[in-house]
């Protein structure tokens, strides 16, 4: 099912809130909670509302869906992006987690929750259509946490959570905005984010704006 909402921002304020009620929740019963968050604009407002929640946030570890291979302080980096938007007023205690398979496999589990977003193309995270190994990575019994990946719609190269560790999470927020985006969601044919809509792992929120 589909939450529509009239504004983005109410859809990142739905967002924001879903994300920081599950936080709560498990650093009420964990010693430490896992968050996967997105790159790029559209969960911006988001992360800038759940950086303001007053939550103990040194008890959580945070990392990306995907990320492009250059310098945290390049303008296409999520790293930096995540830096600028979330990781500042109370989340700014958060401990990072780079990409990295082995520290991966240190972060709590189930996550907390995974923010995504959603291409055109249908890809989610760095799960682009075009990927010659996109069938490994999209199968729930892959233990890989992460993938090294080349798209023709990136002149990056990219690290990416395998669906296997994306759906590893008590809950995905997929964030998506635009008519063309929605006529994608009601009809998603061979994508990617189709494998992420009918795996049954992990429930999914699509919160949708025009």
């Amino acid at each position: 099912m589909i939450e529509s909402y009239a504004t983005r921002r109410d859809a990142a304020d739905a967002a924001a809130d879903g994300i920081a009620r599950l936080l709560r929740q498990d650093l009420q019963v964990q010693t430490r909670a896992s968050l996967v968050l997105s790159g790029g604009s559209s969960p911006q407002e988001s992360l800038r509302q759940l950086a303001s929640e007053p939550l103990d946030w040194a008890r959580v570890d945070v990392t990306l869906t995907d990320e492009r291979l250059v310098p945290a302080t390049d303008p296409a980096s999520n790293e930096g992006m995540l830096r600028q938007h979330f990781l500042i007023e109370q989340a700014a205690q958060a401990q990072f987690v780079p990409l990295e398979a082995k520290l991966l496999s240190g972060m709590q589990r189930p996550f907390s929750a995974v923010l995504c977003g959603m291409g055109t193309d249908g890809h989610i995270a760095s799960l682009f259509p075009d990927l010659p190994d996109l069938p490994s990575l999209l199968t729930l019994d892959n233990p890989a946490p992460c993938a090294s990946v080349m798209t023709a719609a990136s002149p990056h190269p990219r690290m990416t959570l395998t669906l296997s560790w994306l759906c590893q999470t008590r809950c995905v927020f997929l964030l998506v905005f635009g008519p063309q985006k929605r006529a994608l969601l009601d009809n998603p044919q061979d994508t990617p984010v189709r494998h992420l809509l009918q795996q049954t792992q992990a429930p999914v929120r699509i919160l949708w704006a025009p």
